[in-house]
């Protein structure tokens, strides 16, 4: 899984909310759900620019999913990613390898 920060905020996220794949994907303008299911394998980044719709949708912490996309976009940034999440007061456990 090469995107895997992202892909577990976002299944996550989208299991807690109880909202399907198919269902995210046509709120975000898609005719299926095959993209949103490539953030959720890790196999794929959305565009930055849609991340807070993304997180509208899905419930995720617009925080927590943009840490996510920057680690996976540029793993040397992981370090300062975790101490940032864990100055904003959250959970970084999930940033730190």
């Amino acid at each position: 899984m090469r995107y895997r920060h992202f892909a577990v905020i976002l299944t996550d996220a989208l299991a807690i909310a109880e909202v399907e794949p198919r269902s995210a994907a046509e709120l975000l303008g898609y005719s299926s759900p095959g993209m949103v299911m490539m953030w959720m394998e890790g196999k794929h980044l959305p565009p930055l620019e849609s991340l807070p719709e993304v997180a509208s949708i899905s419930g995720a912490d617009p925080r927590m999913l943009l840490a996510g996309w920057l680690i996976d976009s540029a793993p040397s940034l992981q370090p300062h990613v975790h101490d940032m999440i864990k100055g904003l007061g959250l959970d970084a456990s999930g940033f730190s390898g």
